[in-house]
């Protein structure tokens, strides 16, 4: 005003409906009225001087919208499963314990971050987030469960996830010697031979066989059941036994009382008309053999056979329609002879594969063999 002095005008301001005004002397102050507020908001101030001649002007006030992270309303829910199995966590349990104000909880997202040995894998057919560990792992993890806004904005909250222990299977049992034997009458002494067991829980772990032998016409009663702590047992014969058809077979079993049953049963002809088995020498092959998976088409699992003429190095895998490898059944070092691995149709994660064609790949040097597997879920 250029008749008084800025100290002799009188400022008023109307016009805000939301947004909070606050006028001392020649400040002017506005502010939300809370922290989720956004829009536009015309403000007129005034100024009168000593005469009443006023003038006014407007300002317009606009606040834009600004994302807010997701947080946790409650504690994560903690998760145990056991060792090489799964646990389903549906995302509704974790929805009801996450918040956004700006974003409806549908359209959140979750993961787990800071897990070393434990997996979480989202199944959106499940609307789920699906558990595993590592092979043959258990322990305790606590990793973050992860909420994620559409914006990419986060929280975490940490929770703790066990995984039990479970004794494992043995490795399979393979009988080596004799599969078939065909003898006019008994021999002093049959020696019986077998591919040693792995514990999957200890290595190096102790393991020990018991040795059964039956005739054909009471397979439910062994004539033999007997401990074995070596892969070989020397069988010296009861000629009084009568001639018939025999078989026989072995259990591998752990010292955490987890066994397995061999794969193959042995036969053992006395008497009777057949084909003489070659001797063990005899039975290593002569060339390398991928045999097809049996039963095929499977479910739940499936055994594969495969024939290694000299020793060396072995990888059998399995990949699924896509071309992706899934599952390694045998990595390692192997002697000559006939081997046998078996797929449960899961994946190195232990989550059950889908139905579908599989491929099995055999690798020993540069000899790579294949075979088509079906499975049936």
């Amino acid at each position: 005003d250029p008749f008084y002095r800025d100290a002799d005008l009188v400022w008023t301001y109307r016009g805000n409906v939301k947004l909070k005004a606050v006028l001392k002397g020649h400040e002017f102050t506005v502010s939300v009225p809370d922290s989720e507020w956004s829009g536009a908001e015309v403000i007129t101030l005034k100024a009168t001087n000593p005469k009443s001649v006023a003038d006014s002007t407007q300002v317009l006030f606009m606040v834009d919208p600004v994302n807010d992270p997701p947080h946790w309303t409650g504690p994560v829910p903690e998760v145990a499963f056991g060792e090489d199995s799964t646990f389903v966590l549906p995302l509704d349990s974790l929805r009801a314990r996450a918040g956004d104000i700006d974003n409806p909880t549908a359209e959140l997202s979750f993961s787990i971050a800071g897990n070393k040995h434990v997996n979480g894998t989202l199944d959106t057919e499940q609307d789920a987030i699906v558990f595993s560990s590592d092979l043959n792992w258990n322990g305790v993890e606590e990793p973050y469960f992860v909420v994620t806004d559409k914006n990419g904005l986060k929280a975490s909250s940490r929770s703790k996830i066990t995984v039990r222990a479970v004794p494992d299977a043995p490795s399979p049992l393979v009988l080596r010697y004799p599969v078939s034997m065909f003898k006019d009458a008994w021999p002093d002494t049959i020696r019986f031979r077998w591919r040693p067991i792995v514990d999957n829980d200890h290595a190096g772990g102790m393991v020990y066989y018991r040795w059964f032998f039956a005739d054909q016409n009471n397979l439910a009663v062994p004539l033999y059941d007997i401990m074995v702590l070596d892969t070989s047992f020397t069988y010296s014969a009861d000629k009084s036994l009568p001639e018939s058809v025999y078989y026989w077979w072995v259990s591998g079993f752990t010292e955490n009382g987890a066994s397995v049953k061999s794969s193959n049963v042995g036969l053992v002809s006395i008497g009777m008309v057949g084909v003489e088995e070659p001797p063990e020498a005899e039975m290593v092959p002569a060339e390398f053999v991928l045999m097809q998976n049996f039963p095929n088409p499977f479910n739940p699992e499936t055994r594969v056979t495969y024939h290694l003429p000299a020793d060396g190095r072995v990888r059998v895998s399995v990949f699924n329609p896509l071309g992706e490898e899934v599952r390694v059944l045998e990595d390692g070092a192997k002697g000559a002879g006939v081997y046998q691995v078996v797929w449960n149709g899961r994946d190195g994660r232990g989550l059950k594969m889908p139905s579908g064609v599989y491929v099995c790949r055999f690798q020993s040097g540069s000899k790579v063999l294949f075979r088509k597997m079906m499975l049936m879920q």
